[in-house]
């Protein structure tokens, strides 16, 4: 309190490092803590396939069907298998239709292998039905209203419809929320059984399309058991090349590396931790270097104090214990500052982490608290007490307080301070310049004015080339085109591929989309070589175009034109070759990628280009249309529009959404 201005200076600082730690902890601990809330994590893990085909080494999510049933009945070490596969519907519930996507198709055996809680009905008997469906807490909500908890909600009724096909679903239990800390995120889980009458793939061993999942017995040595599975799609596919991984289900989320976009759920990077880590150390370094140097800074009045206390009989350990005794006070009130600053601040830290995480101070928050506290004392206040305590009273009486090569070590924390300083400076320009380089990446199409418009009304799917002549006729549109997917976020794959001059084995992963004539010269994408689809020839209904890797990985770069290639099991003719485009994160390499006509029967996705002119899209453009065109029954349906920007291709989020009309998303 004598000091006011050296203990605000000292604890401020202090608490502001200590609070960019505290921060840093929470992250780290959110990012760590994925999937360890099952019973089973240490126990459960994926099969990864790492597929060999001409020297090139993929490895990919997905594994055929029948592997689960294979290692249930080969390997002892295996106590449960569960497969996972995705699947999408529109349901409906009164006289609402939601379109859901977070369906998953799962073994009965995957509430016995995850430990999602299950609310309602029998955790054995809820996947048992042919026409079973769980849902979750939040699709409870949805479906029955905030009620449903007294409502009889488990034998209830869903009907969803898929393409030309409606179900009708038997709810059979209700699963509580699932936590953000999850790599599987779903709202639906139905039995795999169920995925099985669509795409009759039971015993293809070649078909990769769907999540294996095992349980060890407990016990098992993973190394061993890893080596003995490694060749298990060999043993059931003889001359395959494919290999199997194991993976730790709680190293999935910060260690996955896999290619074609076959992730089954959102994943980290084990590189942001560390970072992290080392982001949160530095600074907690640099604040107690600051409060060490302000605090030798107190060498003159502190000396005199020393020296008559030592005088008086005062031993060196009651001085450490002293001073060490002052810098656990400032530092304490620096960890309630700190504190209050964590409180303050945390909504906005909850934002820049871009995902929900939970503010509570359990026991390892105060753990990790306690052992930060010790460790700021101990660094902060060890050196000024040994060196307070050292002083001569002699020396000091005499006014000789510090030696020449007491100063060297000062300046050495002041060098440290200032190099630690600038290297983050850097690392800061590095980010900022790797953002714009994301901003301003030629990404091998033009997203200039191009906006990502799903079709979501029946009516419009079918009638897509009538709404395409329409909105044509806009002088605010400058182009319309049809697609099947997302072109940042593709992740339809297939390995169903045979091509002129095949090598008996030579399967390998390629990408799929399917476009309407006007693709190319709605996003830019260029041609190298042969010519683009033709509405006017009826042959280009089996034709392909190629991206460069594709032509290159078949060994057509030279001569792929009006060669045959069979996708999916219709052969069609190679009619052109395009430039690769980044259809994937940036930090993956492009991959081969197949281009088909679209279906006469309709899209659920298009394309718009804007005019130069205009900024935005002017909602009449789509009002002019619905309100003309579109039966009033189907104006309760959501619609938005989404620019396509480098936050899009970042973060595969929407930068805005904007309120049109129904029938489009």
């Amino acid at each position: 309190m004598r000091r006011p201005l050296f203990t605000f200076i000292n604890v401020s600082g202090l608490s502001i490092g200590i609070a960019c730690a505290v921060f840093t902890f929470l992250y780290v601990k959110s990012e760590l803590g994925y999937d360890r809330f099952h019973a089973n994590a240490g126990n459960i893990y994926r099969v990864n396939s790492i597929q060999k085909n001409s020297g090139e080494t993929a490895l990919v999510a997905t594994t055929p069907p029948p592997l689960a049933a294979t290692l249930r009945k080969d390997f002892a070490e295996v106590k449960h298998t569960v497969r996972v596969g995705r699947w999408w519907a529109n349901f409906k519930s009164e006289a609402q239709v939601f379109e859901e996507k977070s369906i998953y198709a799962v073994d009965p055996s995957f509430l016995s292998v995850f430990s999602f809680p299950l609310l309602k009905g029998t955790r054995e008997q809820a996947l048992l039905r042919p026409d079973a469906i769980l849902i979750t807490e939040q699709t409870a909500e949805k479906y029955f209203g905030q009620g449903w908890q007294n409502k009889s909600v488990v034998g209830k009724q869903l009907s969803a419809k898929a393409g030309k096909d409606e179900y009708t679903f038997t709810i059979t239990g209700v699963l509580s929320n699932i936590p953000v800390q999850s790599t599987l995120q779903f709202d639906f889980l139905v039995p795999f059984a169920f995925l099985e009458k669509f795409d009759n793939a039971t015993e293809q061993w070649g078909y990769y399309s769907y999540y294996t999942f095992v349980q060890t017995a407990a016990g098992t040595d993973e190394a061993r058991f890893a080596e003995k599975v490694k060749a298990q799609i060999a043993t059931y596919r003889p001359g395959s090349e494919t290999t199997l991984q194991l993976q730790q289900l709680t190293n999935i989320y910060l260690n996955s590396n896999v290619a074609y976009n076959s992730e089954l759920g959102v994943v980290g990077n084990r590189s942001y931790v560390n970072i992290f880590i080392t982001t949160g150390i530095l600074i907690l370094l640099l604040a107690c270097i600051n409060f060490i140097n302000l605090s030798t800074a107190q060498t003159v009045p502190r000396s005199k104090e020393v020296g008559l206390r030592k005088t008086i009989g005062a031993s060196r350990v009651q001085l450490v214990s002293q001073f060490l005794f002052e810098a656990a006070i400032l530092c304490g009130a620096a960890v309630l500052l700190a504190f209050l600053l964590v409180e303050l601040a945390f909504p906005l830290f909850s934002t820049l982490y871009g995902k929900p995480i939970r503010q509570d101070y359990d026991a390892s928050f105060c753990m990790g608290l306690a052992v930060l506290y010790l460790a700021t004392v101990l660094l902060a206040g060890s050196y000024p007490a040994f060196y307070l305590s050292s002083f001569k009273p002699v020396k000091v009486l005499k006014g000789v307080i510090v030696a020449p090569r007491r100063h060297r070590f000062r300046q050495a924390l002041i060098l440290t301070q200032f190099v630690v300083a600038v290297v983050m400076i850097i690392a800061a320009i590095v980010v900022a310049s790797q953002l714009r380089y994301l901003r301003t990446k030629n990404l091998g199409f033009n997203r200039s004015q191009l906006l990502y418009v799903r079709l979501k009304a029946p009516d419009i799917k079918k009638n897509y080339r009538l709404f395409k002549s329409d909105i044509q006729q806009q002088a605010d549109v400058a182009g319309i085109t049809a697609s099947t997917a997302n072109m940042v976020d593709v992740s339809n794959s297939s390995n169903g591929i045979k091509w002129e001059g095949m090598q008996p084995g030579d399967d390998f992963l390629m990408t799929q989309m399917t476009v309407d004539a006007d693709f190319l010269k709605t996003t830019g994408i260029a041609l190298l070589e042969g010519r683009n689809f033709s509405s006017e020839v009826a042959a280009d209904s089996a034709a392909y175009l190629v991206n460069k890797t594709a032509a290159e990985r078949l060994g057509m770069w030279k001569n792929a034109i009006g060669k045959k290639l069979t996708f999916w099991g219709t052969e069609g003719t190679i009619i052109g070759i395009l430039k690769d485009f980044n259809y994937q994160a940036l930090t993956t390499s492009i991959q081969p990628m197949v281009f088909g006509t679209a279906p006469k029967s309709g899209t659920s996705t298009s394309w718009l280009k804007q005019s130069p002119a205009r900024l935005l899209l002017p909602l009449h453009v789509l009002n002019v249309y619905t309100k003309n065109t579109i039966p009033s029954r189907l104006l309760n349906m959501a619609l938005s529009t989404r620019r396509l920007t480098s936050s899009t291709i970042r973060n595969k989020e929407p930068l805005k959404s904007l309120p049109v009309l129904p029938c489009l998303q």
